[in-house]
């Protein structure tokens, strides 16, 4: 049979799930600047990584990091 588990359990299918990370290096008034822009799940595709839980959906954080 296909789709069951040898042990038991739920299986969750097949899936493809796109992260994008962007960075951007640069230097202001003197300081060094980096700023990061990632996207997790870029496609905002449902899907679940085992058991009962789904996924969050699309996630996006800019980040910006500064060095002295």
């Amino acid at each position: 049979m296909t789709g069951i588990p040898a042990y038991g359990g739920a299986t969750a299918g097949d899936y493809t799930v796109f992260d994008l990370l962007l960075g951007y290096n640069t230097e202001i008034w003197g300081i060094r600047t980096a700023f990061n822009l990632n996207v997790t799940n870029l496609t905002d595709k449902f899907y679940s990584e085992g058991g009962w839980n789904y996924n969050a959906g699309r996630e996006i954080a800019l980040t910006t990091r500064v060095s002295f």
